[in-house]
């Protein structure tokens, strides 16, 4: 700044001794001349004005639905990219929180130049130390004057860039486990007493990897009989049991094939014309059964869930099933259906 002072100062000298005489004139302009140089020296030295503004990360989409205190981590990982002068300073960079679902645990995805990153994230406090090691930029090697050749490099195992850790590719169930509860009503086929029936259906069940253990009960009657029965007949079940299944097929819904032992209490009843006491009769069989269910993802933590299923009674191959009381017909030996229905997740 000095130097330009000096230039002005001298242009003024010379204007004003232009009548001077022509050796002293010269002089002045040689002064002038170091001045100016010494001023446009410094302007090149000078700075920019303006310097590219820092970048930091924003938040992609909305994280009003996630919990408070993932929220807050992650408006403090945006807070840690704004201050310059660390590796993940100014990224460029779209951030957000994937909550956990059955397909996956809780996830961070950063979305910059390089491309989509995630990363499994398993409590709000570890997701800024997480980000900031995803958002951080690796300074640049010089290279090496004399680089090594290739025989005496040793052999690098490939691995994809950003691939995704395993814990995220096999899904939620790999490390978290899963409380689930249906509640269904269902259409069923019974024989050799030929009938349709109907009834709701309710299910508890604890998952964990890809497998599956659960309560089951259910209740069942009569609506319609395809064969002769006595007037006034009723027909009706009360089952409950055990579930175990195994999850065959996880996108883009879930599959999953279980065996049932369950236990059935058969009611059967009539009332014939003239009679003053109802026939009547009960029985108690074990059954085993086999279903197969399939459940489709709704938005939050409901799922709608289809199966076909269909069970028996092992001591029918066995035993005679005909009813105590003439009138009535056999002791129904297997069903078979239908239950359609909501299912919702207990757990986070």
């Amino acid at each position: 700044m000095g130097c330009l002072l000096r230039a002005l100062h001298l242009t003024a000298e010379l204007l004003k001794r232009v009548l001077v005489p022509a050796r002293a004139r010269v002089g002045s302009v040689r002064r002038v001349a170091r001045g100016v140089a010494c001023a446009v020296g410094f302007t090149a030295a000078m700075p920019h004005a303006t310097a590219a503004e820092c970048a930091p990360a924003q938040i992609k989409g909305d994280p009003g639905a996630l919990p408070p205190p993932w929220r807050d981590a992650l408006d403090a990982l945006v807070a840690a990219t704004a201050r310059e002068g660390q590796p993940w300073s100014c990224p460029n960079a779209r951030v957000r929180i994937l909550p956990a679902s059955p397909r996956h645990p809780t996830l961070l995805e950063v979305e910059d130049a390089y491309g989509v990153r995630r990363r499994a994230v398993a409590r709000p406090m570890d997701l800024v130390p997480l980000g900031e090691a995803m958002l951080a930029a690796l300074p640049e090697e010089e290279p090496a004057s004399a680089p090594p050749s290739s025989a005496e490099m040793p052999p690098l195992a490939y691995r994809p860039p950003f691939e995704t850790p395993p814990e995220a590719r096999h899904g939620e169930a790999t490390s978290h486990a899963s409380v689930l509860f249906d509640a269904l009503a269902g259409v069923r086929y019974t024989g050799p007493t030929s009938a349709l029936m109907v009834g709701p259906e309710l299910r508890a069940t604890y998952g964990f990897d890809h497998w599956s253990a659960g309560l089951v009960a259910r209740y069942d009657t009569a609506v319609d009989v395809f064969q002769r029965v006595p007037p006034q007949f009723s027909m009706s079940s009360v089952t409950v049991g055990l579930a175990a299944g195994y999850r065959l097929v996880e996108r883009p819904f879930e599959l999953t094939a279980s065996i049932e032992p369950t236990l059935a209490v058969i009611l059967l009843g009539a009332q014939r014309p003239g009679e003053a006491e109802p026939d009547s009769d009960s029985h108690v069989d074990m059954r085993l059964g086999a279903r197969l269910a399939a459940s489709i993802p709704l938005p939050g933590r409901l799922r709608v869930v289809c199966a076909l299923g269909a069970e028996g009674t092992p001591a029918a191959l066995f035993e005679d099933r005909h009813s105590r009381h003439a009138p009535l017909p056999e002791l129904p030996g297997y069903l078979a259906g239908l239950s359609v229905g909501l299912q919702m997740k207990a757990n986070p």
